[in-house]
């Protein structure tokens, strides 16, 4: 799921410029890359979360947006429905939303949310 969609009005040099999916992607190699259980595009009723990070006690839930608040990123997150199927696992579950910015071509702004149970 991670690739720019065509869009007949566009360059493949302006949809990749503005494709969040290019930072989700660095994202998760350099997790992965670290040995870390990370998933990325997970199915849910209502959508697809971007990114879980599943360790001994904590589960990082992570949604990503570029050119957008971080905090919408959460409120997405809470909105689609997708933390319910892991609050019962008996771990903290941490809301992390992550914005990048495209012109910058970093992080622009971060929010994290704890959820204890």
């Amino acid at each position: 799921h991670l690739q720019p969609k065509n869009h007949p009005n566009k360059s493949e040099a302006a949809l990749f410029a503005a494709w969040e999916g290019y930072f989700h992607s660095i994202v998760y190699v350099a997790l992965k890359f670290i040995g870390l259980n990370v998933q990325c595009e997970v199915a849910k009723h209502k959508g697809r979360l971007d990114a879980i990070l599943e360790l001994d006690q904590y589960i990082y839930i992570m949604e990503f947006k570029l050119d957008k608040s971080a905090n919408s990123a959460i409120q997405q997150i809470k909105e689609q429905g997708y933390i319910e199927s892991y609050l019962e696992k008996g771990k903290e579950v941490i809301l992390l939303g992550i914005s990048f910015d495209s012109t910058i071509k970093n992080v622009s702004d971060w929010a994290t949310e704890t959820l204890n149970n």
